[in-house]
């Protein structure tokens, strides 16, 4: 959009709205992420605590590639938790610093944006401080989603990791079932 200023209600509804579908989404995410993870971790650690039972039906090139199969699965699960903490903290500080901001700016007898932007950017490491200047560059243009967008989108990449995780899980259990010695 060329002037992303002369819509600055809609850029308010949209960004409201993927900030809800995020915080909607995460959570529920989060919680089938684990469940996956502690369900299919359980199972592994039974049948590897009794690998010599195991073994007598189940090929070991099967256990093999179920137990790689299953290592794919719990990364995916664990870098989607990752995000969702990432997405938990963005949506908070947003409704918390929102409220927070216009009664400290209003209560000031002067303020400067550009030392509360150096304050705040001093406060963070590296690759958070590159993510949020290029946020706040974008902010500054006019783009007043910006911050909305970041959230929605680490929210749909935890969603697609999640699909990663039930894949990955599903082959592990699918290899694993291969491999039973008839």
């Amino acid at each position: 959009m060329k002037e992303p200023r002369r819509f600055g209600t809609e850029q308010k509804v949209a960004s409201d709205a993927l900030l809800q579908v995020a915080a909607i989404a995460t959570p529920l995410l989060s919680e089938f992420s684990a469940w996956l993870m502690a369900g299919l971790g359980a199972s592994f650690a039974l049948l590897v605590a009794n690998i010599d039972s195991v073994a007598k039906y189940i090929y070991a090139y099967s256990f093999r590639w179920a137990l790689f199969w299953f290592s794919a699965s719990l990364l995916l699960g664990l870098l989607a938790r990752f995000l969702a903490v990432t997405v938990f903290g963005g949506l908070n500080s947003n409704e918390a610093l929102s409220k927070q901001l216009a009664g400290s700016i209003s209560s000031a007898k002067r303020f400067s944006f550009p030392a509360f932007i150096h304050f705040l950017f001093s406060g963070l490491l590296l690759p958070y401080k590159c993510i949020a200047s290029s946020t706040f560059d974008k902010v500054k243009r006019g783009d007043l989603m910006a911050s909305a967008r970041l959230t929605a989108k680490t929210s749909q990449l935890q969603a697609l990791l999640v699909l990663g995780q039930i894949v990955c899980s599903t082959a592990s259990v699918l290899v694993l079932a291969s491999g039973i010695k008839a």
